[in-house]
Protein backbone atom coordinates (compact mmCIF):
# COMPACT_ATOMS: atom_id res chain seq x y z
CA UNK A 1 0.00 0.00 0.00
CA UNK A 2 1.74 3.44 -1.09
CA UNK A 3 1.19 6.62 1.13
CA UNK A 4 -1.31 8.05 -1.67
CA UNK A 5 -3.36 5.58 -1.16
CA UNK A 6 -3.36 6.09 2.48
CA UNK A 7 -4.09 9.88 1.77
CA UNK A 8 -6.99 9.27 -0.47
CA UNK A 9 -8.78 6.65 2.04
CA UNK A 10 -8.39 9.79 4.65
CA UNK A 11 -9.44 12.08 1.69
CA UNK A 12 -12.68 10.07 1.62
CA UNK A 13 -13.36 9.38 5.37
CA UNK A 14 -13.09 13.61 5.65
CA UNK A 15 -15.49 14.08 2.61
CA UNK A 16 -17.56 11.83 4.47
CA UNK A 17 -17.12 12.94 8.01
CA UNK A 18 -17.55 16.80 6.67
CA UNK A 19 -21.36 15.96 4.62
CA UNK A 20 -22.43 13.97 7.62
CA UNK A 21 -21.89 16.89 10.56
CA UNK A 22 -22.43 19.40 7.65
CA UNK A 23 -19.07 21.38 8.65
CA UNK A 24 -16.13 22.08 6.74
CA UNK A 25 -12.39 21.37 8.29
CA UNK A 26 -9.63 23.72 7.60
CA UNK A 27 -6.64 22.32 5.85
CA UNK A 28 -4.65 21.85 8.65
CA UNK A 29 -7.21 20.67 11.17
CA UNK A 30 -5.90 17.50 13.42
CA UNK A 31 -8.92 15.22 12.25
CA UNK A 32 -7.37 15.01 8.68
CA UNK A 33 -4.29 13.58 9.88
CA UNK A 34 -6.30 11.20 12.09
CA UNK A 35 -8.28 10.23 9.41
CA UNK A 36 -5.42 8.82 7.32
CA UNK A 37 -3.78 7.21 10.33
CA UNK A 38 -7.53 5.37 9.91
CA UNK A 39 -7.30 5.04 6.46
CA UNK A 40 -4.28 3.37 6.32
CA UNK A 41 -5.38 1.05 9.35
CA UNK A 42 -8.68 0.08 7.09
CA UNK A 43 -6.46 -0.83 4.08
CA UNK A 44 -4.54 -3.25 6.20
CA UNK A 45 -7.32 -4.48 7.45
CA UNK A 46 -10.06 -4.71 4.84
CA UNK A 47 -8.12 -4.16 0.93
CA UNK A 48 -7.39 -7.47 -0.68
CA UNK A 49 -4.28 -7.80 -2.73
CA UNK A 50 -4.83 -8.58 -6.52
CA UNK A 51 -1.96 -10.86 -6.13
CA UNK A 52 -2.06 -12.82 -3.23
CA UNK A 53 -6.13 -12.02 -2.96
CA UNK A 54 -5.48 -11.53 0.92
CA UNK A 55 -5.14 -8.81 2.99
CA UNK A 56 -2.28 -6.91 5.24
CA UNK A 57 -4.25 -8.47 8.38
CA UNK A 58 -4.65 -11.60 6.90
CA UNK A 59 -0.91 -12.52 5.95
CA UNK A 60 1.02 -11.47 8.51
CA UNK A 61 -1.57 -12.65 11.56
CA UNK A 62 -3.16 -15.82 9.49
CA UNK A 63 -6.39 -14.69 10.21
CA UNK A 64 -9.28 -12.22 8.56
CA UNK A 65 -9.51 -9.48 11.10
CA UNK A 66 -12.85 -9.88 12.85
CA UNK A 67 -12.79 -6.66 15.23
CA UNK A 68 -15.67 -4.69 15.57
CA UNK A 69 -15.32 -0.48 14.88
CA UNK A 70 -17.19 2.42 14.73
CA UNK A 71 -17.21 4.94 11.56
CA UNK A 72 -14.57 7.13 11.45
CA UNK A 73 -15.93 10.46 13.55
CA UNK A 74 -18.82 8.84 15.31
CA UNK A 75 -20.12 9.83 18.35
CA UNK A 76 -19.30 7.55 21.22
CA UNK A 77 -18.62 7.07 25.00
CA UNK A 78 -14.98 6.06 26.19
CA UNK A 79 -13.94 4.76 29.24
CA UNK A 80 -11.36 6.84 30.40
CA UNK A 81 -8.78 4.94 33.17
CA UNK A 82 -7.46 7.36 34.96
CA UNK A 83 -10.36 8.76 36.62
CA UNK A 84 -11.22 8.08 40.44
CA UNK A 85 -13.56 5.02 41.41
CA UNK A 86 -16.23 7.01 41.99
CA UNK A 87 -16.45 9.27 39.57
CA UNK A 88 -17.60 9.91 35.90
CA UNK A 89 -15.40 7.15 34.21
CA UNK A 90 -17.05 7.53 30.79
CA UNK A 91 -16.31 10.62 28.15
CA UNK A 92 -18.22 11.40 25.48
CA UNK A 93 -16.00 11.93 22.32
CA UNK A 94 -15.61 11.06 18.65
CA UNK A 95 -14.07 7.73 17.55
CA UNK A 96 -10.82 8.00 15.36
CA UNK A 97 -9.29 4.26 14.77
CA UNK A 98 -8.21 1.47 17.00
CA UNK A 99 -4.41 1.65 17.94
CA UNK A 100 -2.17 -1.36 16.39
CA UNK A 101 -0.97 -3.41 19.86
CA UNK A 102 -4.33 -3.99 22.14
CA UNK A 103 -7.25 -2.77 20.07
CA UNK A 104 -8.26 -0.03 22.04
CA UNK A 105 -10.24 2.09 20.35
CA UNK A 106 -8.82 5.75 20.17
CA UNK A 107 -11.23 8.59 21.06
CA UNK A 108 -11.32 12.73 21.07
CA UNK A 109 -12.71 14.79 23.36
CA UNK A 110 -13.07 18.71 23.31
CA UNK A 111 -9.44 19.02 24.85
CA UNK A 112 -8.00 15.74 24.88
CA UNK A 113 -7.11 12.03 22.86
CA UNK A 114 -8.43 9.35 25.33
Amino acid sequence: MSSQTARAQGKCLMTHLEDKRKVKFRAEHPLRAWAVIHGAWLLNRYHTSSSTGTTAFMSLRGRPYKGRIYAFGEEMFALDPLQAKYSTQWRRGIWLTKDGADMDAVAISENEVM
